[in-house]
Formats: structure tokens, sequence, C-alpha cells
């Protein structure tokens, strides 16, 4: 596991000021397939769509797009991102942070970007309260989460760097319980697992 520590906030938002020039947003293809599986799985699991999703590190929106193509019309899904690009599906926001409206809020929380995180099981126990009690969160891993043999922080913004069971792990020690891995292949990420984590029935 590895964690760059930085000197103050302004230093992180620097850094994730940085990272969001640099940084350019997956496919949307992959992004579809990856969100299609999701929805199925919550759908499968508690015979009922999502209603209310969270999107947090979302960038440009591509994710809460993709979202909307697999759920109802009706249904709310925001982004969050610290520098947000597309203000009309994304807002700007710390994803360490909450809001009273957020708590045990949301059927679906999603995220692909805890490796921006200076504090990861910090931000995962904020996520997690931030599902209803029979919510989900589903947390995107891939081998390039490992951050090996990258000097932090990486240019991308990336801080924070683990193994799949370092993440899992995590999840349990911010309070959550592991549900499921979905596997996920898309486009050359055939490392690329999904997290299927819930708030743990100890913490309800």
């Amino acid at each position: 596991m590895q964690l760059h520590k930085f000197a103050d906030y302004d230093s992180y938002l620097a850094a994730e000021r940085a990272g969001s020039r640099y940084r350019m947003n997956r496919g949307a293809n992959a992004i579809e397939e990856e969100t299609g599986r999701i929805v199925a799985y919550f759908h499968a699991n508690r015979d009922r769509s999502p209603m209310k999703c969270l999107c947090h590190g979302a960038r440009a929106g591509v994710e809460v797009r993709q979202f909307q193509k697999f759920i109802p019309k009706d249904a709310e899904v925001l982004g969050t991102d610290v520098f947000a690009k597309d203000p009309t599906c994304v807002i700007e926001w710390d994803y360490h942070k909450t809001k009273p409206e957020w708590e045990r809020a949301f059927d679906l929380v999603y995220s692909n970007s805890l490796d921006h995180s200076p504090s990861p099981r910090e931000c995962l126990a904020t996520w997690l309260g931030q599902l209803k009690p029979d919510g989900m969160l589903f947390l995107v891993w891939t081998f390039a989460h490992t951050l090996e043999e990258r000097p932090l922080p990486y240019p991308g913004g990336d801080c924070f760097g683990a193994g799949l069971h370092e993440y899992i792990r995590l999840v349990q020690l911010a309070g959550g319980e592991v549900l499921d891995l979905l596997w996920c292949p898309v486009e050359r990420l055939n490392d690329h697992v999904v997290i299927v984590a819930g708030r743990s029935m100890v913490k309800q």
C-alpha cells in the first residue's frame, strides 16, 4: 500500500488541479459496459432499480450519463468532482465530505477514483454512510490502482495505491461489508474488478 501525505489541503488541491488537466476519461464504451453490469447486478439482488445514484470523482460526467441509460427516467444520478468539468451533471465537491441530505440517501454509490484520496479509509466511511440500509457501494479496482513503481503523487493526481485485497480490507475497516466481486474486463483492462459492498450489519 502506498499513500502520499500532502503538507496541507491546498497542496492536495493543487495536485488534483494539475491532474484534472492531465487526466482523460476512460472511453464511453468501457464505462457503458461496466455501468450496465452494475445496474443489472443491483436489480437482480434488490429486485428493483436504483432510483438515487451518486458517482464520486465523475470529472466530466461520463459515468453519470452512462448510468442514466440503464435506470428509470425519473431516477436521480448525481456526480461529484473536486474540479468538475460538466456542471450540468457533476457538482464541484470534495468527495471526502458529505451533505446532511446525502446521509443514508442513495441506493447506489459508485467510484473508480479512490486512488485520488489522501485518506482512503475515511473516504470509504463517508461513501458507506451515504447508502440506504440496503444500498450498495460499487468500487472499481484495477492493477493500475496498485501504483507500483510510480512516484507519488502521480501526474494524474493519484496519491493512493493498493492491491485488491487491501482495497477489500479498507472497506471492512471503514465499516462496510464486502458482498461480491464483479470481474468486468473492459477494453484492455483484463484485471478490472468491481468490489460490491454494503453497510455492515454491525453498523446499521
